[in-house]
């Protein structure tokens, strides 16, 4: 019997044909249709590495908050390390993190791994495009054989489409975008990668981005109030499952884990509710498994030199404070390793954090008009401070955009109150402060009305 002439056999070879043709397809308009970025270096970064025979010391993991916090030359030079990398990107989940763990260990073996975990990430509170961006960013960095292992966990999804560039890249299938990619890629293989250093943010090597971006002192506002809590019966088991896994594969490779919460701005600590129960979460898994957990929010010194304008939001560092970050955290990485205590570094908790915090933290104003009366506003302000019976409020208004301001002493001091807008014309902003009085930097917040 010729096997060629059945049905079954002849369907197959077609469906192997259509393959190797989508697999040819998808390799060579990729080439065409994905701009040079951070995945891009990354993933080049790691192959000169591997083709040199290097082994990483210490290879970070986790979202963007290990990504724009950690800068691998500074442990280098601080620990007398050969090579660290940041194996961070956006949104990055405990799954995506474990696959992109093995991936990179088949070729560069880090001997230490330092995962970054945080209050929310063990929670299922990701939306669906969020998630299928943790999925893509951590996709992008891996090599072929680390995606062949990442995609059977979406061969039965629907999601699965979104890992095709072809599909990924569609809106972009035009001439004129794939010949500006082609020629960017082309100068990017000739005269490798110019970081545009004044770019808001840009790739400054080993996985590291360098954020340009910084707060002004005082102006981070109070986000998703009210809405932002955490307790054990939140924690989803999905997330442990994953943490569990890189636990294991760390242990069964001999790898050295530590788990690490880079810092946030104060204000997300105050009004986060049950912070201090994440952890002490954190805190019992890591010794469950053996491992280290530093909260480096809970550092002794921080409010002294990790002020609100070295954040360049309410939850990552500006280049600058990833820099003094990494400094810091590199001594206390160092008495890991010759295995000393670093209690000595941290508060023990929240409350003994807050008790060397004289100021506030941030300001919140909301507004509300009144049915049937529209020239009336109704103003509520909220501060963030150790004691909030303490707090001074000082309200400024501008009418000229901000040039100048008027302080309206009738409603100073006040939490609550109505402005009459009868009078106030378009151009109207108010400057509301929040500050304990004396020496003190306010908090403050500006809104267009």
């Amino acid at each position: 019997m010729r096997i060629f002439n059945s049905k079954k056999a002849k369907a197959i070879l077609m469906i192997l044909c259509i393959i190797a043709f989508l697999g040819v397809a998808e390799g060579v308009l990729s080439y065409f249709l994905t701009s040079v970025g951070s995945s891009t270096y990354f993933k080049d970064e790691l192959k000169q590495y591997k083709a040199e025979g290097l082994e990483a010391d210490i290879l970070f993991l986790g979202s963007s908050r290990v990504f724009e916090g950690f800068v691998p030359q500074v442990f280098e030079e601080e620990l007398g390390m050969g090579l660290v990398l940041n194996g961070g990107s956006a949104t990055q989940r405990p799954e995506s993190s474990y696959y992109l763990l093995k991936d990179i260990y088949r070729q560069v073996k880090p001997k230490v791994v330092i995962l970054g975990v945080q209050w929310n990430g063990i929670l299922d509170e990701s939306t669906d495009s969020q998630r299928m961006e943790s999925a893509l960013t951590a996709y992008d960095r891996m090599s072929f054989i680390g995606r062949l292992e990442y995609l059977p966990n979406y061969i039965l999804s629907d999601q699965l489409p979104n890992f095709s560039t072809i599909y990924r890249c569609r809106k972009d299938f035009r001439f004129d975008v794939m010949r500006q990619n082609y020629e960017k890629r082309r100068k990017y293989e000739k005269e490798g990668r110019t970081p545009n250093t004044s770019a808001n943010t840009y790739y400054y090597g080993k996985g590291f981005l360098y954020s340009n971006t910084n707060c002004e002192y005082g102006n981070i506002p109070i986000m998703d109030e009210g809405q932002d809590s955490f307790s054990a019966d939140t924690v989803t088991l999905d997330k442990i499952k994953y943490l569990d896994k890189i636990c294991d594969f760390c242990e069964r490779n001999h790898i050295k884990l530590i788990l690490v919460a880079s810092p946030i701005s104060m204000m997300n600590m105050y009004h986060v509710q049950g912070y201090q129960d994440a952890v002490d979460f954190y805190k019992t898994y890591a010794k469950e498994w053996g491992i280290y957990f530093d909260n480096l929010n809970y550092l002794k010194d921080r409010e002294l030199w990790l002020g609100d304008d070295m954040m360049s939001d309410y939850v990552h560092l500006s280049g600058a404070a990833a820099m003094e970050v990494s400094r810091r955290y590199a001594q206390i990485v160092k008495k890991h390793l010759e295995g000393e205590d670093v209690s000595e570094y941290f508060y023990e908790d929240l409350d003994a954090l807050k008790a060397d915090v004289n100021r506030v933290v941030a300001v919140k104003a909301t507004f509300g008009k009144y049915e049937g009366n529209e020239s009336l506003l109704h103003v509520s302000i909220n501060a963030l401070a150790n004691d909030p019976a303490a707090v001074i409020y000082t309200v400024e208004a501008s009418y000229d955009g901000g040039e100048t301001w008027e302080e309206l002493t009738d409603i100073c001091g006040l939490k609550e109150f109505d402005l009459d807008l009868t009078e106030a014309g378009e151009g109207l902003k108010l400057k509301i402060s929040a500050g304990l009085g004396g020496d003190d930097v306010p908090a403050w917040q500006i809104y267009d009305l």
